[in-house]
């Protein structure tokens, strides 16, 4: 459906996406303790599979060097809360309906973990880069673009369980994860 939206309906979506992101991490996380992955836990486990899920999905030599890179100057992250997280909101996983938000499907992946993880890949495959949806997606979420946050994304969305760095970058049109 994306694709197929003037700036303006993409726009608007984004903000539905990011108000139901909020929705999402506002339910109550009692009695979900086996699903709990806090940040600095999410970052000890992605942090040693990065470079094999990358080499796995297609990654080349100069990849991994740059992945490596980043690995060894991985940024602190912008502290965040342990919320009900989807996981894996991409197109595929939400619904459009006349242009509007009708609903997120398949939760198979979904945890408690950092509110940022959240916005990793809707930022990287939904919005496609385009900034005036990112900034809507934020403003639904009900958080402001500080860099700290944008690092943090940039971080997650690397980091991303499902991500694709290859990809990621090739949509971007960048040649490496410094340009």
């Amino acid at each position: 459906a994306w694709p197929e939206l003037d700036a303006d309906a993409r726009e608007r979506l984004a903000h539905d996406i990011g108000a139901a992101m909020a929705h999402l991490a506002a339910l109550p996380v009692t009695g979900l303790d086996a699903l709990l992955a806090p940040q600095e836990s999410l970052l000890a486990e992605r942090r040693p599979r990065l470079l094999q899920d990358q080499r796995e999905r297609g990654g080349d030599d100069a990849l991994e060097a740059q992945l490596q890179a980043f690995l060894d100057a991985l940024p602190p992250l912008l502290p965040a809360e342990s919320v009900l997280v989807h996981a894996d909101l991409t197109a595929d996983n939400i619904l459009v309906h006349d242009g509007r938000l009708a609903g997120f499907i398949d939760f198979a992946d979904a945890f408690v973990g950092p509110w940022t993880y959240e916005l990793a890949a809707t930022s990287c495959f939904v919005t496609q880069g385009d900034r005036r949806s990112q900034r809507a997606l934020l403003l639904g979420r009900g958080v402001e673009a500080t860099p700290e946050l944008l690092v943090t994304l940039r971080c997650w969305a690397v980091l991303h369980r499902y991500g694709h760095v290859a990809i990621m970058m090739r949509r971007a049109g960048h040649a490496s994860l410094w340009s």
